[in-house]
């Protein structure tokens, strides 16, 4: 079941930007080292201007810059994303996938990261406290995009769809032909590739909450106090 990202979590999207079929999803990954698809996007002959859009609509508000990473087989798709997102205000940033486009590695990758181990417990966050034999990689069941196959408009995750479809060909490699140019796919292996890993962040120093309001206030100018000298001796530096 979908669930509010905590924004400590670390989130990155992944881009395959063919013309006719542009599909993105985004991760994120908790501080356990599971990874999360979270939404997904997908379009087929839209322009750029409103692709970018829809992105910026996907990932909702964030605080924190989001890096896009991008297929790097038209290094003009990057320029022309990074302009719509300085156009309408996204907190987004398009660079160059990083890693080294090893297929079969990657796929071996997504393959041991779906396989679920009977000592692994699930992130309490998904609500199921206490239950064992979680997977590295999740999916969020609200994933959904539309296109058209076959003459037929259809509704649902691609990325599901393309997964249940994709097959391997004669040279030991995915036939993408299969699973509909396998786009969706695409993203997930390079997706999963990315290492990135979350920290949760430590308590909150509350030890003067039990403190008379006088004690407080005697703490809060000690702390000004020291702040104003810090910044005297770095002005001096």
């Amino acid at each position: 079941e979908p669930f509010d990202v905590p924004d400590y979590w670390h989130k990155w999207l992944i881009c395959d930007p063919q013309y006719h079929r542009f599909a993105v999803l985004l991760f994120a990954v908790d501080p356990d080292g599971n990874y999360y698809v979270v939404s997904e996007y997908f379009s087929a002959d839209e322009p750029m201007a409103t692709r970018a859009d829809r992105i910026k609509a996907m990932v909702g508000h964030q605080d924190k810059n989001l890096p896009l990473y991008v297929d790097y087989a038209n290094p003009q798709d990057v320029q022309e994303l990074n302009y719509h997102f300085a156009r309408n205000g996204a907190n987004i940033g398009a660079v160059p996938l990083p890693v080294t486009k090893r297929v079969e590695d990657m796929v071996l990758r997504v393959h041991a990261m779906l396989e679920g181990h009977p000592d692994r417990l699930y992130n309490k966050i998904t609500g199921l406290t206490g239950v064992y034999g979680a997977p590295r990689l999740l999916f969020f069941n609200n994933l959904s995009s539309m296109w058209l196959h076959s003459g037929r408009t259809i509704q649902g995750s691609r990325l599901i769809w393309e997964m249940k479809r994709l097959s391997w060909g004669k040279s030991n490699k995915p036939n993408k032909e299969t699973a509909g140019g396998a786009d969706a796919t695409d993203c997930l292996i390079y997706g999963c590739a990315i290492q990135a890993a979350s920290h949760t962040p430590e308590p909150e120093d509350n030890w003067r909450a039990g403190m008379s309001t006088r004690d407080q206030i005697l703490w809060d100018s000690m702390d000004r106090q020291n702040r104003t000298q810090e910044l005297g001796l770095q002005h001096l530096k």
